[in-house]
């Protein structure tokens, strides 16, 4: 089983993707890639990351070009506990049935990704 798994683009204008990179050298059991979706995706990438986030204990969901991003849903679906960074109060706005979900109590919330390494 992996403790810690994400792919996706280190570098992008939102949200605090470089100290998940950090995080991830210290991490016994990390599986963390730069990699950058193409137009139409790959299957086989597409099915592999479904399996390797199914069997990681925690996701870190990064924002994207929104508040939310459609990590934080993949991550749910897989059941892989989704921590995400992005301003909760942000992210309300963005999440569907907040009647109907505790988003609180669905994933781990954080502004910052520094919080988690405790600087």
């Amino acid at each position: 089983k992996l403790w810690y798994y994400f792919r996706g683009v280190y570098n992008r204008r939102a949200g605090s993707r470089g100290k998940l990179v950090d995080i991830a050298q210290h991490i016994t059991g990390a599986d963390f890639g730069d990699y950058r979706m193409g137009r139409t995706p790959e299957p086989d990438l597409l099915k592999s990351s479904a399996e390797r986030m199914r069997h990681s204990a925690v996701c870190p969901c990064p924002q994207g070009d929104a508040p939310t991003s459609g990590r934080m849903f993949e991550a749910i679906a897989t059941g892989c506990v989704p921590i995400v960074s992005s301003p909760m109060h942000l992210m309300k706005t963005d999440l569907p049935f907040p009647s109907l979900v505790d988003w609180d109590s669905v994933a781990l919330h954080t502004e910052s990704y520094g919080m988690i390494d405790g600087r």
